[in-house]
């Protein structure tokens, strides 16, 4: 958990050195993928999002993270009793 609380902050630093260093990083990203062609094989069509999502792709991200949410969730429990720490909400 140690090392896991220094990701965000880590996550945070690289992207500002790339805002700053390349600030069309996005603009360059929408370019390539619209020029690579779609990967049938995986079911990806190549592109970051068709439209608005629909209620179908919200329930389906709402169910998605809150899976994410327990597992987490879970995992910090366990290491808190593994500690003997009390665990905190």
């Amino acid at each position: 958990m140690d090392i896991q609380a220094r990701i965000p902050p880590a996550l945070c630093c690289i992207h500002n050195i790339i805002r700053k260093w390349d600030p069309v990083e996005l603009e360059d990203i929408e370019r390539d993928v619209a020029a690579t062609p779609p990967c049938e094989s995986a079911g990806m069509v190549g592109v970051l999002a068709d439209g608005v999502p629909t209620n179908a792709d919200r329930t389906w991200m709402s169910a998605m993270r809150d899976r994410i949410a327990g597992d987490i969730w879970s995992s910090y429990t366990a290491e808190r009793a593994r500690r003997g720490e009390p665990i905190s909400i």
